[in-house]
């Protein structure tokens, strides 16, 4: 794999929307944390009415 492929290997390039609960709208991405090995949390924002909302991302298949 070259170096620049390197850095953006990820599990999954789909990231589902996610409507906020206050209002319905369109929720944005603005931040994945790592939390361990092969998890993280992603943070949306809703533009609307400022609702933050975390939730854990995708687990990825890892095989033994």
């Amino acid at each position: 794999m070259p170096p620049s492929e390197a850095l953006f290997c990820f599990t999954s390039n789909k990231i589902d929307r996610h409507p906020c609960a206050n209002c319905l709208a369109p929720m944005m991405l603005i931040r994945v944390n790592s939390v361990g090995l092969d998890q993280n949390v992603r943070t949306f924002a809703c533009t609307n009415c400022d609702t933050v909302d975390v939730v854990p991302g995708d687990q990825p298949d890892i095989s033994p």
